[in-house]
């Protein structure tokens, strides 16, 4: 991609072809990321760390939009850990499970099938809400009102 997301971490992967009983398997294997794991823990992540998301988030809607990804939910992102004396540190997020790229970046935005509360439903306060869709609409993602409401009356 052309874009800088530096605070954006995919875990190196390898591609491993194993034979079984005369077929072929195609499995993907990848490193493990370092993070807190569960979904309320990185829903508390994202609320503690509300008044910090802003860089972090500008990329997660770049990366979502690009790639389709519509299963976005806090386990798919999660806040990667901070050494403690790095408070002032920008944030960095893990991409992990992207089988569900490929697909409408709005789902990726707005929640969709999959049960995924999309990266508006992650949002902490409104005023990130409204931060998501002012990118989205940046990268020529059209909001309904009605969209927008249901997100922030959550």
């Amino acid at each position: 991609m052309q874009y800088d997301l530096n605070l954006l971490k995919l875990p190196s992967a390898k591609l491993l072809k194993i034979e079984c009983e005369d077929y072929e398997y195609a499995i993907i294997a990848e490193r493990r990321l370092e993070f807190i794991d569960g979904h309320y823990d990185q829903e508390d992540l994202y609320y503690q760390n509300a008044d910090r998301l802003k860089p972090v988030v500008s990329q997660l809607a770049r990366f979502i939009k690009e790639t389709g990804d519509d299963d976005v939910r806090y386990t798919n992102y999660p806040l990667l850990p901070q050494d403690p004396d790095q408070t002032e540190a920008e944030l960095q997020c893990g991409v992990i499970d992207l089988e569900w790229a490929g697909r409408n970046p709005m789902d990726g935005f707005i929640g969709g099938e999959h049960n995924s509360s999309g990266l508006i439903g992650m949002m902490p306060n409104e005023e990130l809400i409204d931060f998501v869709i002012s990118e989205g609409k940046k990268m020529g993602l059209e909001f309904m009102q009605m969209n927008s409401f249901s997100a922030k009356g959550r």
